[in-house]
């Protein structure tokens, strides 16, 4: 989910306490706790004249690992502090196979007599492989190799201030290289280091840190086993400005929270016994006396003798999935409820890991209706209460630490939009169109997370009822629909069903299409609630602020709110005009790879402010905690 547009706001610039005028690049990687995990060059960190003098936007930092400046030319630092900057994502590409990859490379340089400093993104081609034969860079002494790449620059040059700046895949959007130096004058052309070579230099990496590199996946055979099955990064635009801008230095706080990148489970009716499912008793003639025992006459065809005539066998709990379950008590509607409308009938699918249809059922759903307008109607669709488990299990595939521990929670019926919300109803409510895909019927995207809360705000106000966002909770039970698998469709999913990053893959499916922006909503089949794109298309923002995982998670549906800042924390919040905290983000989208569509995986964002044309919202009434 990196934006492809705003790379050169993640890099940092490297400088000495001691030495003037020399200058690196860098870029972050990672967080944990009060903690931001950057990279650049080994040579950098020893042109700043050792780990003591070397400064990250004027803040004195940690070299946690260190590569031979003659091999592995890669250096690990940490800043004690949160550094308002994008995280970069890092991919390991796979280069058994020879590569031509499209880059760019956002970087500084001292430009001019006066040694101004300045930033531009550079643009042009990486080879992992030259002349049939893989280039390597080979450690002195050591019998260990890590593939390295040939930059050739086609717009703009490098310059030495490049160094340990991030190369950057246009296709996935993911880290790929660093670049550690210009082999010829004008600096059309250089050299970069494979990410591969930071497991050399780090050999106590953390596994939290470890996870969060991409491994980029082979193509799946049937000589593969589940654990050979590769992992997916994302793809995005290639619409890029090469761009030279003034640099205004970095603000950081030592108060300001540091975010990690989380996923979230979701947890089904499946996982519980048919006793804890909250459903409505079906009357049977098990519960009725003989005599007050419903009787409905036989159809037999004149064809048939009696032994022939096929009898449908009465549907109870006993026989019926949790799922058809669950989708049975939302036709069970309050009298009170403005859900008085009933859906045309729709067909709930189910695949299994190849993407195979293996069944398909005819669901309805409860639902109401807000006029915005000019035509443009708001559905809203009844969800039912009930109890499931929140959460991933831990044997579910490509699951993260931020998923568990899974938890059972309890909701209270609410209603959600049928869609993500549109650029039609954006555009009816708040009276402008931010979206970077222009279409009215496709969702609305570009938007912070106090665009959407501004939106139910004024919805709010314009129909007297109660919208928000969803809380985590009520997300996570809504996509699920009953259902405990990895994605409502089942164990996987595939481009017929989702909006996807198709270059990589979940379970054993083949490739698709790979549509490389949104889609009108509805295009794709819904859940059991009748709800549709809650896997892909764009992320959703959720009400609640992020936590590392569910220690201490409210057990109601309730938004999980963090406590109010203090003294530098509240004052950054006073000056950016808002909660400095990330919030949580569910559901996946066009440019994200399958397993981030799962319904238990969460992820946050550096800033609520954030505008990413991958990212949007839906809305729910009557539900979670007023902000």
């Amino acid at each position: 989910m990196i934006n492809l547009k705003k790379t050169q706001e993640s890099i940092v610039l490297i400088t000495s306490a001691k030495k003037p005028n020399v200058i690196g690049t860098g870029f972050p990687f990672y967080r944990e706790q009060n903690y931001t995990y950057l990279l650049t060059c080994a040579h950098v960190v020893e042109d700043m004249g050792g780990d003591e003098n070397i400064l990250v936007n004027n803040i004195p930092v940690e070299v946690i690992a260190v590569g031979n400046i003659k091999g592995f030319d890669l250096a690990v630092l940490r800043v004690k502090e949160y550094l308002p900057v994008p995280i970069l994502r890092l991919m390991i590409l796979d280069g058994e196979e020879e590569r031509s990859c499209q880059i760019k490379i956002p970087g500084y340089f001292l430009w001019g007599e006066n040694k101004a400093l300045r930033r531009k993104t550079i643009k042009g081609i990486m080879m992992v492989e030259v002349d049939g034969e893989r280039a390597f860079q080979i450690i002195e002494n050591l019998p260990e190799e890590v593939a390295i790449g040939k930059l050739k620059i086609d717009k703009g040059e490098l310059k030495s201030g490049y160094s340990g700046a991030p190369v950057i895949d246009l296709e996935t959007g993911f880290v790929v290289a660093v670049t550690t130096h210009k082999d010829d004058k004008e600096g059309k052309f250089g050299t970069a280091i494979s990410i591969e070579a930071l497991e050399k230099i780090w050999r106590e990496m953390p596994t939290e840190v470890s996870q969060e590199i991409i491994r980029e996946p082979l193509e799946i055979s049937e000589d593969l086993s589940v654990e050979e099955t590769p992992v997916e990064p994302l793809e995005i635009s290639e619409n890029l400005s090469v761009e030279e801008t003034p640099v205004e230095p970095v603000e950081t706080s030592d108060d300001l929270p540091v975010e990690e990148i989380p996923v979230e489970p979701v947890e089904n009716s499946d996982d519980l016994p048919v006793e804890e499912i909250p459903v409505e008793p079906v009357e049977t003639s098990e519960n009725l006396p003989a005599e007050e025992t419903p009787v409905e006459p036989v159809e037999i065809s004149e064809n048939l003798s009696v032994e022939e005539t096929e009898v449908k066998p009465l549907e109870t709990s006993e026989n019926l999935s949790a799922e058809e379950i669950i989708a049975l008590k939302q036709l069970d509607i309050p009298n009170n409820s403005p859900a008085q409308q009933i859906t045309p009938p729709f067909d709930v699918i189910k695949v299994n890991r190849k993407g195979e249809e293996i069944s398909r059922r005819s669901h309805k759903a409860p639902f109401f209706t807000e006029d915005l307008g000019n035509g443009v109607i708001l559905e809203m669709i009844y969800i039912p209460g009930g109890t499931f488990m929140m959460g991933s299990p831990e044997n579910e595939e490509r699951r993260r630490d931020n998923e568990s521990p899974q938890h059972k929670v309890t909701l209270q019926p609410f209603y959600m939009s049928k869609y993500p919300i549109t650029q039609n109803q954006y555009q009816a409510i708040m009276e402008k169109n931010p979206s970077f895909f222009q279409g009215g019927k496709r969702p609305v995207e570009s938007v912070s997370w106090y665009d959407a809360t501004e939106f139910c705000q004024k919805l709010s106000q314009k129909t007297r009822k109660n919208y928000r966002l969803p809380s985590e909770s009520q997300w996570e039970y809504a996509c699920r629909a009953g259902t405990t698998t990895p994605f409502h469709f089942g164990e996987t999913i595939t481009t017929d069903l989702v909006n996807y990053n198709r270059n990589y893959t979940y379970a054993d499916v083949p490739k698709g299409k790979y549509r490389q922006q949104t889609t009108d909503v509805g295009s794709f089949p819904p859940n059991a609630f009748g709800l549709y794109d809650m896997h892909g298309n764009v992320w959703e923002w959720c009400a609640d602020d992020w936590h590392n995982n569910y220690e201490g998670a409210p057990s109601d549906g309730s938004a999980w709110l963090k406590k109010e800042l203090t003294g530098v924390g509240k004052l950054w919040q006073k000056l950016t005009g808002g909660n400095v905290e990330s919030t949580v983000l569910r559901g996946s989208s066009w440019s994200a790879y399958p397993n981030h569509c799962r319904s238990a995986y969460r992820i946050n964002y550096d800033r609520r402010n954030s505008l990413y044309s991958d990212v949007g919202f839906r809305v729910v009434c009557d539900g979670g905690r007023t902000l």
